[in-house]
C-alpha cells in the first residue's frame, strides 16, 4: 500500500529537471528555508520546487512537494509528503518508515548496501545507502523521517562509492525540521 504512494521516481524526475545551478563546494552554499515544507537545509543553489499533485490511497490522499538541486555530479532532493489522517491513526510509524525505505530502493531498481533505524531531532527515522544501476553506478544516501503526520525523504546522490562526500555530509547535517505553529508554519523555529 505505502509502496504505491512513496515513490522515489519522483525524486529522479525533479533532480533531473533541476539542471546544474552551481558547482559543488563552498561557493554558493546557503541555508534554504521552506515555510510550506517546514524545514531548512544548506544547499549549493536554490532548489527547483515541484508540487506533487498527490496520489489517492485506500487510506486517503497523499500530497506534497519535491525540492531538488543538481550541482555537477551531486544531486540533492527533499520530498515532503502529508500522510492521510486515517493512515497516521492506523499504520504504525515503524511500518511507514520501513515501507518507505523498501519502496525507495525498489523504485530505483537499486541494491541496498546498508541501513537501519535511527532518529532525527528525536523523531523516528530510517537512514540507508543504496547503489543505483548504471555505467558507472550512482550511490545514494537517504534519510526518511516521520514527524507529526508528515514524511520527509532526504536524498543525496553521487557517483562516488561512499555516498558520504563532504557536500552530502553538509546537506544531511544541516537538515532541520521546523515546528508548526498554531498560527502557521515557520522554518525559523527548528524542532528540538
Amino acid at each position: 500500500m505505502w509502496k504505491q504512494m512513496l515513490s522515489s521516481a519522483a525524486f529522479a524526475v525533479a533532480v533531473a529537471s533541476a539542471g546544474a545551478a552551481a558547482p559543488p563546494g563552498d561557493g554558493g552554499w546557503h541555508t534554504f528555508a521552506s515555510e510550506s515544507g517546514r524545514f531548512q537545509v544548506d544547499l549549493p543553489a536554490d532548489p527547483v520546487v515541484r508540487p506533487d499533485e498527490g496520489r489517492f490511497t485506500l487510506l486517503g490522499p497523499v500530497s506534497g512537494e519535491i525540492y531538488a538541486v543538481q550541482a555537477g555530479d551531486l544531486q540533492l532532493a527533499i520530498e515532503v509528503r502529508d500522510l492521510p489522517t486515517l493512515a497516521r491513526a492506523l499504520v504504525p510509524d515503524e511500518l511507514i518508515l520501513d515501507e518507505t525505505r523498501e519502496s525507495v530502493v525498489a523504485d530505483m531498481d537499486a541494491v541496498e548496501l546498508r541501513g537501519g533505524e535511527t532518529t532525527h531531532q528525536g523523531f523516528p527515522a530510517r537512514e540507508f545507502v543504496y547503489r543505483i544501476p548504471g555505467d558507472p553506478p550512482d550511490f545514494e544516501r537517504a534519510l526518511a523521517v516521520l514527524v507529526e503526520g508528515r514524511l520527509y525523504v532526504v536524498t543525496g546522490r553521487t557517483p562516488r562509492r561512499d555516498a558520504r562526500s563532504r557536500e552530502i555530509e553538509r546537506f544531511f547535517d544541516s537538515f532541520r525540521i521546523a515546528r508548526e505553529r498554531e498560527s502557521g508554519a515557520t522554518a525559523s523555529q527548528p524542532l528540538q
